[in-house]
C-alpha cells in the first residue's frame, strides 16, 4: 500500500492529546456537511466545534439562514 502525501485527519498533539487537522479543504469538506445537514433537518443554524491542537474547542464551521443573520 502506497504512503499518502496528505497528513492524517486525527493527529497526536505534543502534550499527548489528540485533536482533528484543520486545513482550507477540510474546513470547505466541513461546511458542505455541516449545509446538508441544516438542510435535511430544516434547521435555521448549524455548528461545528473541534478540539485544536491546545485540546480548546474551536468552531470550524457555522452555517445560518440569511434571515437569521
Amino acid at each position: 500500500m502506497s504512503q499518502s502525501l496528505l497528513p492524517p485527519l486525527v493527529q497526536k498533539s505534543a502534550e499527548g492529546g489528540y485533536f482533528v487537522a484543520s486545513t482550507t479543504e477540510l474546513v470547505d469538506l466541513y461546511h458542505f456537511i455541516l449545509s446538508q445537514a441544516k438542510r435535511l433537518v430544516s434547521a435555521k443554524s448549524a455548528g461545528f466545534y473541534l478540539k485544536n491542537e491546545r485540546g480548546n474547542l474551536t468552531r470550524v464551521g457555522l452555517v445560518k439562514d440569511a434571515q437569521s443573520s
